[in-house]
């Protein structure tokens, strides 16, 4: 049997991630799943100390006197803080702190209509699980609807 076709074989799941050539060449490599993941709870947490300012600022009755309104201003704060963030710097305060940007498929900074699309897919139910069921390549349905990816300098 050759070394080369063994059908038993362990196959690591570990590798690293397919990337495209542009990344590659560029010496990016796909964030991990730890990376993802840290600049969720970064950015999670920034958004919701926004919203605490605002409300205080505000006062708390002009917000939450229903449940609707507040989806809707929690909704509003997401979306101007990743569309600022991403669209101005290519990167939101989590992804300063990992060291990983957006890029689109050129491994250029994505233009804004990318950035919206990329918001607005985070506002699908479960969205920010849909990581973990993206097999080895780790993009998000927000990256996918947005042709983005956020990557790392290796």
């Amino acid at each position: 049997m050759s070394d080369e076709h063994n059908p038993y074989q362990v196959v690591s799941r570990v590798s690293a991630a397919p990337i495209p050539t542009a990344y590659a060449q560029a010496g990016y490599e796909a964030a991990g799943y730890g990376r993802r993941f840290a600049n969720y709870l970064i950015d999670s947490t920034i958004a919701g100390m926004i919203k605490v300012a605002i409300i205080i600022v505000v006062g708390r009755s002009a917000i939450y006197h229903s449940p609707l309104k507040d989806v809707f201003f929690t909704f509003a704060i997401i979306m101007v803080y990743y569309i600022m963030m991403e669209g101005l710097f290519g990167a939101t305060v989590g992804k300063f702190v990992t060291g990983t940007r957006v890029v689109d498929n050129e491994d250029q900074p994505p233009g804004w209509g990318s950035i919206i699309v990329r918001t607005l897919g985070r506002c699908i139910p479960f969205e920010p699980f849909s990581i973990f069921f993206s097999g080895e390549d780790r993009i998000a349905w927000h990256d996918r609807l947005s042709e983005t990816r956020v990557v790392r300098k290796s």
